[in-house]
C-alpha cells in the first residue's frame, strides 16, 4: 500500500510540474504582450513631452500662441509649464475634434 501512495505522490509531483511549465510559458507570452501594448503609450508620452518642450521654447521666444481664444506671449515662469500644457492639451483635442 505504501508503494502505491508513492507512486501516486510521484504522479502528483509530476503534474504540478507540468502545469508550473505551462504557467511559465503562458507568462512569457503575457509579457511579450504587455510589452508590445506599452510600445505605442511610450511612444505618445514621449511625443507629448516632446510637444511641450517645444511650445515653453516657442513661449520664452516670444512667439505668440493661443490658449482658449486668448492670445499668449511670454507667460511669467512662474506659469509657463501650465501654459504650454494647456496649449498643447487645446491642440490636441482640436486634432481629435477634427476626426470626428
Amino acid at each position: 500500500m505504501a508503494e502505491l501512495d508513492i507512486y501516486q505522490v510521484s504522479r502528483d509531483i509530476e503534474k504540478k510540474i507540468s502545469e508550473l511549465e505551462e504557467l511559465r510559458i503562458l507568462s512569457r507570452q503575457c509579457v511579450r504582450e504587455l510589452n508590445a501594448a506599452e510600445k505605442p503609450m511610450l511612444d505618445a508620452d514621449r511625443e507629448y513631452k516632446k510637444h511641450i518642450g517645444i511650445t515653453i521654447l516657442k513661449l520664452l521666444n516670444g512667439v505668440e500662441m493661443e490658449l482658449a481664444g486668448i492670445k499668449v506671449v511670454k507667460p511669467p515662469a512662474t506659469i509657463m509649464i501650465k501654459v504650454a500644457e494647456a496649449i498643447c492639451a487645446d491642440e490636441h483635442q482640436l486634432k481629435k475634434d477634427s476626426f470626428i
